[in-house]
C-alpha cells in the first residue's frame, strides 16, 4: 500500500531565482565574457559583437508591447546552433547541463543569465528558431513553458523578415 500525502517541494518563481542570480553575479563587461564563454563551450569558431544604435519600425511586431525593444541592441553572433539540451538549460536556472561535460567552461548554470543585467527579454535566432525569453510573462502568457517562446519558421521566411 502506497502512503498518501500532498506534493511538497520548493516552487520558486523563475523571476525570483533570476533576481537572486543577478544580485550574486557581477554586471558590466561580465555579460560579454559569459556570451564568449558560451560560444566557446558550443565549439564556435567565431564570436562577433555588434552594438546596434538603430531604432526599427514596429509595424511588423507580434505584439505592439514589444515596441520598446526596437531600439539599440547588443547583437552577439557565433557559428553554432543551439542543441535541445541548451534550451533545457535556459529553463533550469541553477542546474547546469554542462556539469558532467569536462570540455565545457561554464558549469554553474548561471552565466547566460547575466544577460538580464542589460535586458528584461533577451531573444536570439538559432537554426530555424526565433526564441524570445519572457521570464516576467509580460508578453506571452500561458502554456507549460511560457518563459521560453520558440517560433519555428522556414529559413527563407526568417531571413526575409530580418532584412525587411
Amino acid at each position: 500500500m502506497e502512503p498518501e500525502g500532498a506534493d511538497f517541494r520548493p516552487n520558486e518563481p523563475y523571476t525570483r531565482r533570476l533576481r537572486r542570480i543577478l544580485e550574486e553575479y557581477p554586471d558590466g563587461s561580465q555579460v560579454l565574457r559569459e556570451i564568449l564563454q558560451n560560444s566557446d563551450d558550443a565549439k564556435s569558431t567565431e564570436q562577433i559583437f555588434i552594438l546596434d544604435h538603430n531604432t526599427y519600425s514596429s509595424n511588423k511586431l507580434f505584439k505592439s508591447e514589444l515596441q520598446r525593444f526596437q531600439g539599440p541592441a547588443l547583437l552577439a553572433i557565433n557559428s553554432e546552433i543551439f542543441e535541445e539540451r541548451d534550451f533545457d538549460s535556459l529553463l533550469k536556472l541553477s542546474d547546469s547541463e554542462k556539469q558532467d561535460q569536462f570540455d565545457k567552461i561554464g558549469v554553474m548554470g548561471v552565466g547566460f543569465n547575466s544577460i538580464y543585467h542589460i535586458t528584461d527579454s533577451p531573444s536570439f535566432i538559432t537554426g530555424d528558431k526565433y526564441v524570445i525569453l519572457d521570464p516576467h510573462e509580460w508578453y506571452y502568457k500561458g502554456g507549460k513553458n511560457s518563459t521560453l517562446l520558440q517560433i519555428i519558421w522556414p529559413k527563407d521566411i526568417l531571413v526575409n523578415l530580418l532584412l525587411s
